[in-house]
């Protein structure tokens, strides 16, 4: 009869537990409800402030001012057009990504640095090609960089620039991938023979695989091995030099520790 007690006790108190359980689930409820009306209407403020500010944060970093350098043969007003911008477009709204492409786009211009200066201005640092020969094809004459590039045609002859013959302007940008590193190694034996000898370099790439250096009389052959081939003919020039002198000669320098000199026919 003593244990009916303790059992009516025993669930008083799981009773007890059991309310102020759900008690505290209920203040935890109540405590999340707050906070999220809370964060409500904190978002609210930040939204309402935003849209009584924006219009001033937009007229502060209108655009007013674009400064542009480093030109040399390409002017201002076409990087501007390149740039194409509205005219009335704020810092904040810029695609500097976009604008580099588009300026980068312009044959003349190697490389392209935009920058925004708060408040109003945006700066277009522009580095230009530089021309390193003259694509010689038929009457016509192109001006190209040290990449292979084709900048301008142009009708002048930039006597100090050497030439390249056997290529056509039209395919020089078409097929970049082949053709450039052509120019270039083109471009890399024509400073060398330019070391020892005098005048004007014609570098010839009609057949692929062989660079043939024109210059003072001699006709230099080169294949892929460019800076090898010129090592061994330093080092036998003098021997040869005589040679070399009153007629004209071709040098072959394509063969494996051997220089063919032949007339040219």
């Amino acid at each position: 009869m003593k244990a009916a007690p303790r059992r009516v006790r025993r669930n008083q108190t799981i009773s007890a537990l059991r309310s102020r359980r759900r008690l505290g689930q209920k203040s935890s409820r109540r405590k999340k409800l707050l906070m999220l009306v809370l964060a409500g209407a904190h978002l609210c403020g930040l939204l309402w402030a935003y849209q009584a500010v924006k219009p001033v944060v937009q007229d502060w970093t209108r655009l007013r001012e674009i400064i542009v350098s480093g030109l040399d043969h390409v002017t201002r007003q076409e990087v501007l057009t390149r740039l194409a911008l509205p005219e009335q477009v704020g810092l904040l709204d810029l695609d500097l990504d976009e604008l580099t492409a588009r300026v980068k786009a312009h044959p003349w211009v190697a490389n392209v640095t935009l920058e925004r200066m708060w408040p109003s201005t945006l700066t277009v640092h522009v580095q230009e090609r530089r021309g390193a020969a003259v694509l010689q094809n038929g009457n016509d004459r192109w001006l190209i960089d040290e990449e292979g590039v084709l900048l301008e045609k142009s009708a002048e002859p930039y006597p100090a620039l050497p030439v390249i013959v056997g290529l056509d302007p039209r395919i020089v940008n078409e097929a970049a991938a082949s053709i450039r590193p052509r120019i270039q190694a083109g471009l890399h034996a024509a400073a060398l023979v330019s070391e020892v000898f005098p005048g004007r370099p014609v570098i010839d790439l009609t057949q692929a695989g062989v660079i043939v250096a024109e210059l003072s009389g001699l006709r230099f052959a080169f294949g892929t091995a460019i800076d090898e081939q010129w090592t061994r003919f330093r080092l036998l020039y003098p021997a040869i030099r005589g040679k070399l002198a009153g007629t004209p000669q071709e040098v072959d320098l394509r063969y494996a520790q051997k220089i063919i000199l032949r007339p040219q026919g």
